[in-house]
């Protein structure tokens, strides 16, 4: 009987710990499937696409509340580290620091640089809107940073989520983060964007 106990325990133990790793792992996420071609980099909202969308040639480099900082200290070192020649690479980060435009500008095209140099296809992904719930950024804010992105970034393709959402309807769930209705309509038309290149 103590046996019996103990093996009960253990598997309890096991299940307590395997669950909280899973948890743990939704916050950051390096994934990178055998035969992935689209990386996707991004903020909490990236991190909403992974765990709506499955799809098997997918891979991501994200984490929640992040954005210059994380891409030019971490982020840009797991992208570069992981791409491949043929690897499409979205970004899609600027909603949580729309202020550090100037700093994205010369991240990206450096990147866009790097990554063409390794036979990598790099995208912009524009940040995409909110609802009046979110108190900052406002669509105002995030309008003049995918402004200055199509302006100033050189090397790279658009994706222009932002104007597709806004003429075909989007739900957040907190103002920022979105429906996962709207995060699979969102990545269906990344999707669709990626398959004409």
């Amino acid at each position: 009987m103590k046996h019996i106990i103990k093996c009960i325990v253990t598997l309890l133990l096991l299940v307590i710990v395997n669950t909280t790793s899973c948890f743990a792992a939704t916050k950051y996420r390096v994934s990178f499937p055998k035969d992935y071609n689209v990386l996707l980099v991004g903020d909490s909202r990236t991190v909403g696409t992974m765990k709506t969308v499955d799809v098997d040639n997918i891979a991501y480099v994200c984490e929640v509340g992040q954005g210059y900082k994380w891409l030019n200290n971490k982020a840009q070192y797991d992208i570069i580290q992981k791409t491949k020649p043929g690897t499409k690479v979205v970004f899609n980060l600027g909603v949580n620091d729309v202020s550090n435009k100037e700093w994205y500008k010369h991240m990206y095209n450096y990147l866009a640089r790097t990554l063409q140099d390794r036979g990598c296809l790099v995208y912009f992904e524009t940040v995409n809107p909110v609802s009046e719930k979110c108190n900052h950024p406002s669509n105002k804010d995030i309008d003049e940073f995918n402004s200055y992105m199509f302006k100033y970034l050189e090397g790279v393709s658009f994706i222009n989520t932002n104007d597709y959402l806004k003429n075909n309807g989007y739900e957040t769930v907190d103002g920022l983060h979105y429906t996962e209705d709207t995060t699979q309509k969102t990545f269906d038309y990344v999707s669709e964007v990626l398959a004409l290149e």
